[in-house]
């Protein structure tokens, strides 16, 4: 994918896997993702404070897929702590790079 959007794959530096779905199949994908022990990214790091409890946890992730939904077109997963797994990013659109 880096090399069909950014023309030269050196420009777009990784260390996680982005995976593009149609918008209708997100639903499946994300479960997959669950069931391998992903969880959405980044919603610890981005509220304050962070969430306490089970309770807090789900309406924070709810809140942050919703704004990645609307907004990022994409959904962060960190990959389950201990698993020799990489980070996933799950697309289902992607737009071209800016001049």
């Amino acid at each position: 994918m880096a090399e069909q959007v950014y023309r030269d794959a050196s420009r777009r530096r990784f260390a996680d896997v982005d995976l593009v779905v149609h918008r209708d199949t997100l639903g499946r994908a994300e479960g997959v993702l669950r069931s391998l022990g992903y969880r959405l990214g980044q919603v610890d790091t981005l509220l304050a404070p962070p969430p306490k409890g089970p309770t807090e946890w789900r309406a924070a992730e709810a809140s942050r897929a919703g704004f990645y939904e609307r907004f990022e077109y994409e959904l962060p997963f960190d990959a389950p702590r201990g698993a020799e797994l990489l980070p996933v990013d799950l697309h289902w659109h992607v737009a071209p790079v800016s001049a």
